[in-house]
């Protein structure tokens, strides 16, 4: 008698969904219907009626089947496979078809790819109508997701290297005086040289010099004319590769990797090299605007920075929803005078921190000055400064002012710690008065009680997003190469997001009631700065573990 191989006769095995599941399924397929997704889909997939063939799979079926998917967590194509065979939910979304990887993937280019904003916003707004959500509030965030390339395989575009190049061939051209002139730029383009080249290859078949081919070695003894030749033709290789990397690289980066031409070389955040994010992967730039706990939108860049992402993604709201978010929150990576006066002229609310604010807040580093309503200027110790008018510092305009009276001065060696001559009775300013105004708007708006509440919540809301994508659905990689596919997939990562919020909702597990200041709640204020603490920067418990050590073992 076998123990594993006995097996007993039966007919048809019944396995029932979960009334429950099933009920959180229905929902999301009635927010989908909601949505107008459908017409989409319908238009992409609509085919000749007499083309002939078998019948194809049900393409909204299938649509649903990816999206709940990627809110499993699985983004895997033969996963998704497998699971529309195995798990009774898959099975209940795709109704019972088992379509293959290709099939999804074919689906995915062809449907999905062009559509990606579309499908995005209009499932958004459903899901904000269907459960009546206020998103006036918005929170800004971005990170660095590491790409699918060789991180070997990187190329920097050098700007040097191409001007010594151009400087070869000027000299070089300048003794070989060919009839077409040197042009007066700096760098000489590939079409230039060829036509040296030519000219060139012509001038020594006129004078009987072999040209094709040029053999050196041992026993072969080139002339002058074959070495000036073959170094102009080396010229023009170099420059015909300097001009095909800076073409790939573009005029917003100086890097990209040979494997995915999009990714760019940036430094990430958990570095499995050193650990302190000091060494250049393949990423891109993500960012991501939160409310409620629900992604509103996405943008995927190649900025090493998150400063000039701000414009462009709430541009991007605006295409998807029609409007501006009334109040949109943001760290200081994002404080800056363009998107300051982006804010002002499309009417949004300010709540965008400037970068002293955290010096300002602890009163380690506050500012030297102050503007005041009528644009006078008020130093750290309480004088009023002259204005001396306009200048120009590093191409901007700016207003210079004098204090003077700062020997007996007590944040004298603060103010001048910049300064290289610090003995002088006096201290210049140079301030751009308009920048100053855009951030004690934001200083005020975020110090007011509806400014603590933003505070609280976009460390909550939208850092906790991008915790939820990299520790709990796993996925702090790109699968995809190229800019359009690579947003395509966090686009569907990020609509995976929201319909896990949609299922707990739909649950009665999921919140949309985050934390409101309470009505007796008062404005808070800076720390007053003390001239003894001022400039020094504030320890870690780690590295005051080290310096007891050191004080410890030089005791012993």
């Amino acid at each position: 008698m076998g123990y594993f191989t006995t097996s007993q006769l039966f007919l048809v095995p019944s396995f029932d969904l979960d009334q429950n599941e099933q009920d959180k399924l229905d929902v999301l397929l009635a927010v989908l219907e909601e949505s107008g997704i459908g017409k989409i889909i319908e238009r992409c997939t609509k085919h000749d009626d007499f083309a002939g063939g078998r019948n194809g799979y049900d393409p909204y079926r299938l649509f649903a089947t990816i999206v709940y998917s990627f809110s499993r967590h699985y983004s895997s194509l033969r996963d998704i496979q497998d699971y529309c065979r195995y798990d009774l939910r898959y099975i209940y979304l795709a109704h019972q078809q088992t379509p293959s990887y290709v099939t999804i993937s074919n689906f995915i280019n062809e449907v999905i790819v062009p559509n990606r904003d579309l499908i995005f916003g209009l499932f958004v707004k459903a899901m904000v109508r269907h459960f009546d959500i206020d998103v006036s509030d918005v929170f800004i965030d971005g990170t660095k997701l590491e790409a699918n390339a060789n991180k070997y395989k990187f190329v920097f575009k050098s700007d040097k290297k191409r001007v010594k190049v151009s400087e070869r061939a000027r000299r070089l051209l300048s003794r070989l005086k060919l009839p077409e002139g040197i042009p007066p730029d700096r760098i000489l383009t590939s079409s230039f040289l060829a036509r040296q080249v030519s000219a060139f290859s012509s001038k020594m078949m006129e004078n009987g010099v072999s040209l094709n081919p040029i053999i050196s070695g041992r026993g072969h003894s080139l002339t002058q004319e074959q070495k000036d030749y073959r170094e102009l033709c080396d010229l023009l290789e170099k420059t015909l590769n300097y001009e095909e990397i800076e073409e790939i690289c573009g005029t917003g980066r100086n890097s990209f990797y040979k494997t995915d031409h999009d990714a760019t070389a940036m430094c990430l955040k958990e570095d499995y090299y050193s650990g302190v994010g000091s060494n250049m992967h393949s990423a891109y730039n993500v960012q991501i605007c939160v409310s409620k706990g629900l992604i509103m939108n996405y943008l995927v860049t190649q900025d090493r920075n998150d400063l000039y992402t701000f414009v462009p993604l709430l541009k991007k709201y605006k295409q998807l929803y029609g409007e501006y978010p009334k109040r949109v929150c943001a760290d200081a990576g994002y404080g800056s005078k363009r998107n300051y006066s982006f804010l002002k002229e499309a009417g949004i609310m300010n709540y965008v921190k400037y970068t002293e604010w955290e010096g300002n807040a602890t009163g380690r580093r506050p500012s030297r000055y102050t503007i005041s309503a009528n644009g006078d200027l008020i130093c750290l110790n309480g004088k009023k400064g002259n204005c001396l008018g306009e200048e120009y510092k590093n191409r901007h305009k700016v207003q210079a002012y004098e204090v003077k009276g700062c020997r007996k001065c007590q944040y004298r060696n603060y103010c001048k710690s910049r300064m290289k001559r610090k003995c002088d009775n006096r201290m210049m300013f140079y301030v751009d008065v308009e920048n100053e105004f855009f951030k004690q708007e934001a200083k005020h708006n975020l110090l007011s009680p509806k400014g603590i509440e933003m505070r609280v919540n976009r460390s909550s809301q939208v850092e906790g997003a991008f915790g939820v994508i990299k520790q709990d659905m796993g996925y702090d990689q790109f699968r995809r190469r190229g800019l359009e596919k690579v947003e395509t997939e966090f686009m569907l990562v990020s609509l995976g997001y929201d319909v896990a919020k949609l299922l707990r909702l739909a649950d009665g597990k999921g919140k949309l009631d985050y934390w409101i200041a309470p009505e007796n709640l008062v404005a808070e204020e800076f720390v007053e700065p003390r001239p003894k603490i001022l400039g020094r920067k504030h320890k870690s418990k780690r590295s005051l573990n080290k310096e007891a050590q050191r004080l410890s073992k030089r005791k012993s």
